[in-house]
């Protein structure tokens, strides 16, 4: 691997092609089409939402408001309202009023996220329609598949509380490189600071997802094109590199933690392994990986069997498909499992829930 210095990382800069910076799109905002398009997609599955219900009660002229609010650059993100959430986790969401805030969210990503998502690879999958935990899994699984020597080792990391440690003036600057209108940027920039520190991103803010993806762009670029790794796969803040050589993944960690370190002021975990995926299975994206099988993560599958504990009385499970209807996100899960493994899951839900335990019950 060539030496390259640490010293100076705007020298990573000609990875990146200098194309033209997108100008003159603001207007696309408060576009009418845009904006009932971006209104549509804020209420979907909120429809019993209050927030939601009193907008819809005066919906022509909220907007009349919003088109307006838009089109004179008067927009100001409103206070966040703080909930706190425990599964899979404890997290602390900070969510935005539905009015006007999330839904400008959403006018936002419509226009911003064309322009930067083109700087992803093609292994960067969270939060991106057409790719997503299941598309990640089988790309992790045809490159073991196809390349069993290229892909011997695995390291696994991960950012330390990415979200809390996203530095705003680094973001700004990142996307101020492929943007050029000042509008744009001006609207982008008061959603990036609505927290009132220079640093973190709001978990609950649709803009989040998209800021928290391109501002890990520079080092999977990095990572391809000097590190020269060939199996990379960006989950968020989830990475998981495959390679042949164990001494050489071991350099590789340590140069992306100078350069995650120095250029995004970003620590990865120290709970970062190394390690050869035939004695140990690869943990990702909610499933146990190996060459010979895939399996449900533990976590995952402990909360399948105490939701269907606490939904047992409500379904008479006899077959499969009553599976599939009754727990159809949980069956998703299953679909993606080895055969072997899915077919002993199924058998254990049916013994255990099925018919024979509503009939004693």
């Amino acid at each position: 691997m060539p030496n390259y210095l640490y010293s100076d990382f705007e020298d990573c800069l000609f990875l990146f092609p200098k194309t033209k910076k997108v100008r003159n799109v603001y207007w696309l905002l408060y576009e009418p089409d845009n904006l009932l398009h971006c209104i549509a997609k804020s209420q979907v599955r909120k429809h019993r939402n209050k927030a939601v219900i009193k907008f819809n009660e005066n919906f022509y002229e909220n907007l009349d408001y919003l088109y307006w609010l838009l089109r004179e650059r008067r927009y100001t993100p409103g206070p966040l309202r703080e909930r706190r959430i425990f599964e899979p986790k404890e997290r602390l969401l900070k969510i935005p009023p539905y009015f006007p805030d999330r839904i400008v969210d959403h006018c936002v990503v419509s226009v911003a996220d064309k322009i930067l998502s083109p700087s992803l690879i093609k292994h960067t999958y969270s939060c991106i329609k057409g790719r997503g935990i299941h598309r990640c899994l089988d790309d992790i699984v045809a490159a073991i598949q196809r390349d069993p020597a290229g892909t011997r080792y695995a390291l696994i990391m991960d950012i330390h509380k990415y979200y809390d440690n996203i530095d705003h003036e680094v973001l700004k600057r990142k996307y101020r490189k492929r943007i050029g209108d000042e509008d744009l940027l001006e609207i982008m920039d008061r959603i990036v600071d609505c927290n009132g520190n220079k640093i973190a991103l709001p978990i609950g803010r649709f803009t989040s997802q998209m800021f928290a993806n391109f501002y890990m762009a520079d080092y999977e670029h990095y990572a391809l094109e000097l590190l020269h790794v060939h199996y990379l796969f960006v989950y968020m803040d989830n990475i998981l590199i495959l390679g042949d050589d164990k001494q050489r993944l071991h350099e590789v960690f340590t140069r992306s933690a100078m350069f995650l370190a120095t250029h995004d002021h970003l620590e990865i975990n120290p709970s970062w392994q190394v390690f050869p995926i035939s004695s140990r299975d690869i943990d990702h994206v909610g499933f146990r990986i190996s060459p010979f099988d895939v399996r449900l993560r533990k976590g995952i599958l402990y909360r399948f069997f105490e939701k269907m504990q606490r939904t047992k009385e409500k379904y008479n499970l006899q077959c499969e498909d009553d599976i599939k209807h009754a727990y159809p996100s949980e069956y998703g899960w299953l679909i993606h499992c080895s055969k072997q493994h899915k077919e002993f899951l199924i058998n254990k839900i049916l013994n255990q829930y099925g018919k024979k335990d509503h009939q004693t019950a």
